[in-house]
């Protein structure tokens, strides 16, 4: 963990949301301080986050938020940014139902707040940034737990809808990024009937593979240069 981050998790109120997602944040940041430490021009999707307010206010970058309507068109100028934080956003985005839609397209998900999102965070982007993200893994251990202890399988039920690493993969390449890391890593607690040594063991033992399997999943995505 590089020094400073966290003293600043400490200097900030230690409430439940902090307990709580303190570990995400830490292993969010583990993964991105290498990248996010150079930024200059930083965009936060929806609030600032403890990692966006450390940029701004321990590593010298110029950080805005976006706090509209993410399933539509943002109020940023092109090219506005080297890097776009999106951390556990993409999880909380239903579809972008426009006026006239038919019941077939109300009734069906389709990814269309998902999509939109990877476009404009494209468009906001200059050639050759970055969009780092976070969101649940809903192919994560925790998720098979609790469909064998008959539960829903989201880590937060109220999300919208939960992504596997691979649909992420795609929805990025679909809007023209390119893939610079994905992998998955543990920050929170599973229910305590889910052990997840003895289940990934088991489920290696049947022939699955149980790599990236953990409940978080973390991606950088590279606007193409040019």
């Amino acid at each position: 963990m590089p020094p400073g981050f966290d003293a600043y998790l400490d200097r900030l109120p230690q409430d439940e949301y902090l307990e709580t997602h303190r570990l995400r944040y830490q292993e969010t940041w583990a993964r991105l301080h290498d990248l996010a430490a150079g930024a200059g021009e930083v965009l936060e999707l929806g609030a600032l986050s403890p990692i966006g307010g450390f940029l701004r206010d321990c590593c010298g970058a110029r950080v805005a938020t976006v706090e509209c309507d993410l399933r539509y068109a943002y109020p940023v100028p092109d090219g506005s940014a080297e890097l776009v934080l999106c951390l556990e956003v993409l999880e909380h985005l239903n579809d972008a139902h426009l006026p006239g839609a038919s019941i077939g397209e109300i009734a069906m998900f389709a990814h269309s707040g998902a999509r939109n999102m990877f476009r404009e965070c494209r468009r906001m982007l200059r050639p050759g940034g970055r969009l780092a993200l976070t969101t649940p893994n809903a192919g994560s251990i925790d998720v098979l737990g609790n469909v064998l202890r008959r539960r829903h399988p989201f880590h937060y039920p109220p999300h919208v809808r939960e992504y596997p690493p691979a649909e992420v993969v795609a929805l990025a390449r679909k809007a023209g990024f390119l893939v610079e890391r994905a992998d998955t890593f543990f920050a929170w607690n599973s229910h305590p009937d889910i052990d997840r040594t003895a289940l990934m063991a088991g489920l290696a033992a049947l022939g699955f593979d149980m790599a990236d399997r953990g409940d978080d999943a973390f991606f950088v995505f590279r606007a193409p240069e040019g």
